[in-house]
């Protein structure tokens, strides 16, 4: 009975032993993986932070643009500028109104997400934000019609030589709206690609 149990306490004091050596080669096995795993989330907060500073300079940058816009229409209206008078005229002015006060809603919205460190993914569970974002996708069809109204309404004073219209603000919304009409553009081209291919594999 003696060697018995001579025996198990020298099992035991084997298996602690491994036990503890197995611990010591896990330990900075765990530190390093630790420390990888560390590195990887400070950089995806990196990445999203430096996501929602862009985001907050071009909603900056489009508010200016559509603000002075605005302007330009407002000043179409009030020196009665008969060549440009047009259901155009009148549907890019209403349009300008609601842009902008979804471009401050969002300039305010990427803030707070920079001060407070959230992600936008944390506010998809909020109901408010979620209607809003529903509110933005239905009214992006209205944002796509803007989009070929500015260029046809533009053009046609150009043809016409309109000189009351005449002014930078409207060279630059010109601009301004031929870019996202090829933005628009190659994201479609770029979505209906990747829609034959998904047809393509499915056969």
């Amino acid at each position: 009975m003696a060697k018995k149990s001579g025996n198990k306490s020298k099992s035991r004091t084997k298996s602690n032993r491994k036990s503890s050596e197995l611990n010591i080669i896990k330990s900075p096995l765990m530190q390093a993986v630790d420390k990888i795993e560390n590195k990887n989330v400070m950089r995806v907060n990196q990445i999203a932070s430096n996501m929602i500073i862009l985001s907050i300079m071009i909603s900056i940058i489009v508010l200016i643009i559509n603000v002075n816009a605005l302007l330009w229409i407002n000043k179409l209206d009030t020196m009665n500028c008969a060549c440009s008078e047009s259901y155009m005229r009148s549907y890019i002015k209403y349009y300008l109104y609601f842009i902008i006060v979804i471009n401050s809603i969002d300039i305010i919205l990427f803030m707070y997400l920079y001060t407070n460190n959230i992600s936008l993914l944390e506010l998809t569970s909020n109901s408010l934000y979620n209607i809003y974002t529903s509110f933005k996708l239905i009214f992006s069809i209205f944002s796509i019609i803007n989009i070929v109204i500015v260029i046809i309404f533009i053009n046609k004073l150009k043809e016409l030589n309109c000189e009351c219209s005449e002014d930078i603000r409207r060279e630059i919304y010109w601009i301004y709206n031929i870019i996202l009409a090829c933005y628009i553009g190659i994201v479609f081209l770029f979505a209906f690609a990747g829609f034959i291919m998904l047809l393509s594999t499915r056969r």
